[in-house]
């Protein structure tokens, strides 16, 4: 079931939501065979209403169960998304599906190799946020 908020929740203050979701609820795109999602995405997000659409922010959480492609000895990873940023389009719905990973981009196995260093991607996280606000402020 896919994490659901009535829009009507968000008419007079953002909503805080926190919990977790079973891998199997995910529908990530995990594309290599060494890595699998086990164990539940933990979330904690704060959804505000924007003109139009959804600003998402918060921290994900998601243990991953992965094989040394040297050794093949299983280790865990903690693939954290730490001031993770998503604006969600509304087009006149009462609920919005938060967290939709499958139509985000989000590839699980390109975070794993490809992330720039994290002062970078602190930085480029907090510019594109403010530039989703300026945007939405402008229309």
């Amino acid at each position: 079931m896919p994490l659901l908020i009535n829009l009507r929740h968000l008419e007079k203050h953002s909503l805080r939501l926190e919990g977790e979701l079973p891998p199997g609820e995910l529908d990530l795109d995990l594309r290599d065979d060494l890595v699998r999602a086990e164990k539940p995405l933990e979330y904690d997000l704060e959804v505000e209403l924007m003109e139009d659409g959804l600003l998402v922010q918060g921290h994900l959480r998601l243990p991953l169960q992965c094989l040394c492609v040297r050794c093949l000895k299983p280790f865990e990873f903690q693939l954290k998304l730490e001031d993770w940023v998503q604006l969600l389009p509304m087009k006149g719905e009462e609920q919005v599906e938060l967290l939709q990973l499958d139509r985000s981009g989000i590839r699980v196995a390109s975070y794993l190799t490809d992330l720039p260093p994290k002062d970078i991607l602190q930085r480029r996280l907090r510019a594109a946020t403010e530039l989703a606000r300026r945007q939405l402020t402008e229309r």
